[in-house]
C-alpha cells in the first residue's frame, strides 16, 4: 500500500484492539467468526460476485498501519470469497472453518475479514465467515454481513464509496473526545 493513501484516525477502541495485536500478534483473541448454512440452489459464481460487491464496503477494505508512532486506519483491497467446490469430509469442512476464524490477521496487509464458501453437496453450502474485531463486531459479522449478501445475491442496488470512510474519521473524532482519551503509544512496563 503506498504511503499516499490517505489515513483516518481509529477510534480509542479500535487502538486497543491494534495495541492488543501488537502485544499478541499471533494469537487469535480478536479473531470472531460465523458460519452460515445456505441449504438450495446456489450457484458459486453468484456467490462471489455478490461478495465483490459488498466488499467494496470501506469497512471490510479497512487496514491498520503506523504513521509516526500513531495507528491510523486506511483502505485496501477488497476481500475475496473463496470457493471450495466440493468438501463433504467432516474433517476437512472442520479444517476450512478453523483455516477462516482463527489465522492470525495482518492489520497493515490485510484483509482484516475471509470469507469462504464450501460446497458439502449439491443443496448444502456452508459460508465461513472471519474477522478481527478491530473492523467487524458479532452483530456486523452474524447478521448485517449475511443481510448484505443477501441483498447483493438478490440484485438490489449497493453503493458503498469513501463517503463511509469520512463518515468513520468524523466519528472517531468525536469517540476520542466523548471518552475523554487521547491514545498515548508511550507504555511503562514493570522492570525486573
Amino acid at each position: 500500500m503506498s504511503s499516499t493513501t490517505r489515513s483516518f484516525p481509529l477510534t480509542t477502541v479500535e487502538q486497543r484492539f491494534w495495541m492488543l495485536h501488537l502485544m499478541h500478534p499471533d494469537a487469535p483473541v480478536a479473531n470472531i467468526g460465523r458460519v452460515v448454512e445456505l441449504k438450495g440452489d446456489l450457484w458459486p459464481d453468484d456467490m462471489v460476485r455478490a461478495f465483490g460487491i459488498v466488499a467494496q464496503n470501506p469497512v471490510l477494505r479497512m487496514r491498520v498501519r503506523e504513521e509516526r508512532g500513531v495507528p491510523v486506519g486506511h483502505l485496501g483491497k477488497a476481500p475475496t470469497l473463496e470457493v471450495d467446490p466440493d468438501i463433504a469430509d467432516d474433517a476437512a469442512v472442520a479444517a476450512a472453518v478453523e483455516a477462516v476464524v482463527k489465522a492470525p490477521y495482518d492489520l497493515e496487509a490485510g484483509p482484516l475479514v475471509r470469507a469462504r464458501l464450501l460446497k458439502r453437496g449439491e443443496d448444502d453450502h456452508l459460508l465461513v465467515l472471519g474477522a478481527h474485531h478491530l473492523i467487524l463486531d458479532g452483530w456486523g459479522l452474524s447478521r448485517s454481513l449475511p443481510r448484505a449478501l443477501a441483498r447483493a445475491l438478490r440484485g438490489q442496488e449497493m453503493s458503498f464509496g469513501d463517503e463511509a470512510a469520512l463518515e468513520k474519521k468524523s466519528h472517531s473524532k468525536w469517540h476520542n473526545y466523548s471518552v475523554g482519551l487521547k491514545f498515548n503509544m508511550t507504555m511503562k512496563l514493570p522492570s525486573r
